[in-house]
């Protein structure tokens, strides 16, 4: 009854509740009903051309979209969804208008700030988009949901994101998709169980949502069964196929199972969808090299070492410098070793990084002496100490 007078009361909120559930034809039609009592309202216009675009229905879109602006020039909220949809269109330039027109009507919009920040991020702009997200995660007014979406995309503050979403869960409690999103930060502070029954909950209110699945791929995962998780994210590729997250968690378990001509395939869609996303690269360079491509692979870390994100750059350096040297492009290969061991001086690691330096030169007796060296310094039980006795092992055996 209750969900009958809020629908009765608001019915674009209606609609957009069902949107999020998954149910995007009851959306449409509720706004189709009420635009036939009403049709001059710009927020239902909206609600349905929203609806459309996560139908992938985006010429009816636009034309909701262009209406509704027609009686509201000054919504923020119009601009913004009409950004989206020149972004589902594949025009990212004029969706970048949108959402700079959306910021310069009102520069405190968390929803026209964090659009924009997305976008600008797949643009490869990763300073302009930082800046962006942390307007919306400073703004009082953010809503607990996006300044959760800001802070999950700076991989920043776990605990906060989960506070957010558990006040978002009150103020939207018959919303599926928050309960996903919820689980989504429960699995990044490994809440497991606490994170299987809100999909649990989830499933309830709306089993169509993609996130649902997705989401329950990552629990398959940390529990060691990449098979099962592979079915759940290829169910969300199958109901979201334009979400670049989902190919790219198909991409890892397809790695896991040792299917790396999968994983490419996969990566590579991820990236077409995406744009420009370090890890992306780096993911379908370790693949390639394991796929026998050692030139793709250097393409990929080439594309990696370009992109502003330094967390990935010693890592991609030295897995340049190994497909280099598997090439037998010796002189190149001791550059990154060199170039690695420079970043990461006084460590187990310079000291791994100048044996394959001194490898790749032809000084296999100098190779073995700085292995054992770091050896002697590697933490017991560390993956860095494991990676250093399998190349102990081999320079023996050359």
């Amino acid at each position: 009854m209750l969900a009958v007078l809020v629908q009765a009361a608001d019915p674009a909120a209606a609609a957009r509740l069902k949107a999020e559930n998954g149910f995007i034809d009851e959306a449409i039609e509720l706004c189709t009903k009420a635009l036939k009592r009403g049709p001059g309202s710009a927020a239902l216009l909206r609600a349905r051309a929203s609806a459309r675009r996560q139908k992938g229905q985006t010429a009816g879109a636009r034309e909701d979209i262009e209406a509704a602006l027609l009686l509201e020039p000054e919504s923020v909220a119009v601009r913004v969804e009409r950004g989206l949809i020149q972004e589902a269109e594949g025009d990212r330039t004029k969706a970048k208008e949108d959402y700079e027109a959306a910021v310069k009507l009102d520069p405190k919009d968390a929803a026209a700030l964090y659009h924009r920040a997305i976008l600008l991020r797949r643009e490869g702009d990763f300073k302009a988009a930082e800046e962006d997200l942390r307007k919306v995660v400073a703004l009082e007014g953010t809503p607990p949901r996006v300044r959760a979406r800001g802070l999950q995309e700076l991989k920043e503050q776990p605990a906060a994101q989960l506070e957010d979403l558990n006040r978002a869960a009150i103020l939207e409690p018959a919303n599926g998709l928050v309960l996903a999103e919820r689980a989504s930060v429960k699995i990044d502070l490994g809440k497991y169980g606490e994170a299987e029954e809100d999909l649990r909950r989830a499933t309830n209110l709306a089993p169509k949502i993609a996130l649902i699945r997705f989401e329950s791929g990552r629990l398959k995962e940390h529990a060691g069964d990449p098979k099962s998780a592979w079915g759940e994210y290829s169910v969300a590729v199958e109901l979201d196929p334009t979400n670049a997250r989902f190919y790219f968690g198909r991409a890892n378990a397809r790695r896991a199972m040792a299917d790396v001509k999968g994983a490419v395939e996969d990566l590579t869609k991820a990236i077409d969808l995406w744009g420009a996303w370090p890890e992306a690269h780096f993911s379908r360079g370790l693949a390639r090299s394991q796929a026998g491509d050692p030139l793709g692979a250097i393409a990929d870390f080439q594309r990696v070492l370009q992109l502003d994100a330094p967390d990935l750059h010693l890592a991609a350096l030295v897995s340049r410098g190994l497909c280099r040297q598997q090439r037998s492009d010796l002189k190149h290969a001791k550059a990154d070793f060199a170039k690695a061991a420079a970043m990461t001086a006084g460590s187990a690691f310079e000291l791994q990084y100048r044996a394959l330096a001194k490898e790749a030169k032809g000084d296999a007796k100098g190779a073995l002496s700085d292995t054992e060296k770091a050896i002697a310094q590697a933490p017991a039980g560390s993956g860095v100490l494991a990676q250093l006795q399998e190349q102990l092992k081999r320079l023996k055996a050359k």
